[in-house]
């Protein structure tokens, strides 16, 4: 799922869209992600959750510091 680099929080209807499968299968996807620890879940319930790629978002977050210092 490439597009967690570009887009590291999704919900279901996104994975569904973007991948090109149905809501379940997306879900499917979605828990299996969240299984092997790619995925963390930012809101309560399943029904219009959230979940992050928590690793994106520290390293894109690493690299807006680098940035911000070199800028200065």
């Amino acid at each position: 799922m490439d597009f967690l680099l570009h887009q590291p929080a999704v919900e279901g209807k996104l994975v569904a869209s973007t991948v090109g499968v149905t809501g379940a299968n997306a879900q499917i996807a979605i828990d299996r992600l969240v299984d092997a620890g790619i995925l963390t879940q930012i809101t309560d319930g399943r029904q219009n959750g959230i979940w992050q790629a928590k690793d994106v978002v520290r390293v894109l977050d690493e690299f807006a510091v680098r940035a911000k210092r070199r800028r200065q």
